[in-house]
């Protein structure tokens, strides 16, 4: 007896094997250094400090929102929210939406894809809710990982991929940004991106409009220091505000709902993350590849009923067709059939199986009553048989008819 110990060491290594990668790809997924955030006084290289002063110094009033909200600020004018960290609650969440939509602006820096990974933001929660309400595709939310030389501190910024022309690039010959694109189920314009996926884009959002990037590194300071980035930065707010007009609120919140229930990761939350969700389903193909191959056929061979003969054309032709089928010889069954349906003819008719298929049929014919032709076609047929087994089934049925009537 064949032993099936083979298939489950395979099975075992596999899914070791699946363990392993999953492990390896997601601490090379992990972001290496800190994440940008643009914090509204952090003045290190990733900070938001910077932003803060110029527009600042262009006018504007900036204050920020780091406490719960009741609702949104009745002098609100544009919102900044750039910490991918940042969290707030339901109603808080759908307060700013219906704000966007009353015909406020708000500046948004989409969640990196290798953060989301590896954090609580889904599309279950507040800030994931605004995302998905955003039409931020969640599998493909960021598709290129903030680069960074070797030996260096801060990330390369690449140069942005101009579309049309728009007010924002008003002023702006060069620009760059950490190269991130994302992708938008909604009717969106893009203000830059490649042919498949955007950089930056503008959303429409009832009255109200959002500006959205793949991470906060265009607003850090390090980034505004360099081409025509503060220009750029600063053009998403000149177009939709003037100076002493309201104010810019820059998003800092980190609360959820105080009813919202505690969220506990457990061995499947971990396991079913990307990128260990693709290695355990590939496991499963193998595994199902390998059962195929080197699996037993499960219980003894149920043996053919032997109650009664078969006696019918039509049966036999489906007994021997499968037969045969199985010897690889799909015609001999209806050649069997063709040789038994003459012989039984000339059984019955009185004749000599030396006559010819013409004589056969013409007698056969006078005392059946059916035709002639189609006597002499079954006894060809017979003769010739058909590769189909369909058109073999069909013939047999034919030659019942004529045996039955000749019995009568």
């Amino acid at each position: 007896m064949r032993s099936n110990r083979f298939p489950k060491v395979l099975v075992v290594l596999l899914f070791a094997l699946a363990c392993a990668i999953g492990v390896f790809n997601q601490s090379r997924s992990r972001p290496e250094g800190d994440l940008p955030r643009a914090r509204f006084d952090d003045a290190s290289p990733l900070g938001g400090k910077g932003l803060r002063l110029v527009l600042a110094n262009l006018g504007y009033a900036v204050k920020r929102a780091d406490v719960r909200l009741k609702g949104m600020p009745g002098d609100a004018r544009v919102w900044i929210l750039l910490d991918p960290q940042t969290q707030f609650g339901r109603a808080e969440s759908d307060a700013l939406l219906n704000w966007i939509k009353n015909g406020g602006t708000l500046i948004v820096a989409a969640t990196p894809g290798y953060f989301r990974d590896f954090s609580m933001v889904s599309a279950t929660t507040p800030r994931g809710r605004l995302d998905a309400a955003l039409g931020l595709q969640q599998d493909e939310w960021y598709s290129s990982p903030l680069v960074k030389p070797n030996d260096e501190p801060l990330p390369t910024l690449s140069p942005l991929n101009w579309n049309a022309p728009s007010v924002y690039r008003s002023g702006v010959k060069k620009a760059t940004a950490s190269g991130g694109t994302f992708v938008l189920n909604r009717p969106h314009s893009e203000i830059a991106g490649t042919p498949f996926q955007a950089e930056i884009a503008r959303l429409d959002y009832g009255k109200g409009r959002v500006i959205i990037t793949p991470d906060a590194l265009l607003f850090t300071n390090y980034a505004l220091a360099h081409d025509d980035n503060a220009v750029l930065v600063t053009n998403f707010v000149r177009a939709h505000m003037v100076p002493k007009d309201g104010a810019i609120y820059w998003d800092e919140r980190n609360h959820v709902d105080k009813n919202a229930p505690e969220i506990r990761p457990n061995l499947a939350y971990y396991l079913w993350r990307p990128p260990l969700r693709w290695a355990i389903l590939q496991l499963l193909g193998a595994g199902l590849l390998a059962w195929a191959f080197y699996g037993r056929r499960l219980g003894a061979a149920v043996p053919l009923p032997d109650s009664e003969p078969v006696t019918r054309a039509s049966n036999f032709a489906l007994a021997m067709g499968a037969l045969f089928r199985k010897a690889n010889r799909p015609r001999a069954a209806s050649a069997i059939i063709g040789e038994e349906f003459r012989r039984t003819l000339v059984r019955r008719l009185g004749m000599s199986v030396a006559d010819s298929d013409k004589s056969i049929a013409e007698r056969a014919a006078g005392i059946s009553g059916l035709p002639a032709p189609m006597i002499d076609r079954l006894l060809l047929r017979g003769k010739n048989p058909p590769d189909s087994e369909a058109d073999a089934l069909a013939i047999a049925q034919e030659m019942e008819i004529v045996i039955r009537r000749l019995s009568r």
